[in-house]
């Protein structure tokens, strides 16, 4: 992929430029984000941040990578207290307050 975009973007110095200015970084996520957000169920105080928590519960409960390789992944910085938050382990005595607020949210 990184030699596909090299040959694509030539003159460019970014990996991922925009399309109709290659000296600035492709803004997308963003657009992405919004259509997203725009869905039917998705909770209107949804947050980028909330993807990230996805994300990390995903990779700890259900992919076996390791609470280090985590920490860095998500910029952590090798905290693996701030990782930690995100065990079930340690996250599954806040359950009755996440349910209480999909119940309050209707979800």
């Amino acid at each position: 992929m990184v030699q596909a975009q090299r040959l694509r973007w030539p003159e460019s110095k970014l990996l991922f430029p925009s399309h109709t200015d290659q000296t600035q970084p492709r803004d997308n996520f963003r657009k992405g984000l919004d259509r997203f957000k725009a869905l039917p169920g998705v909770p209107a105080d949804f947050q980028l941040y909330d993807l990230k928590r996805i994300a990390i519960s995903l990779m700890l409960t259900g992919q076996g990578v390791s609470h280090e390789a985590i920490s860095h992944y998500v910029d952590h910085k090798g905290n693996l207290e701030t990782t930690m938050i995100y065990d079930l382990g340690l996250v599954d005595p806040l359950r009755p307050v996440a349910e209480r607020r999909g119940a309050l949210l209707g979800i």
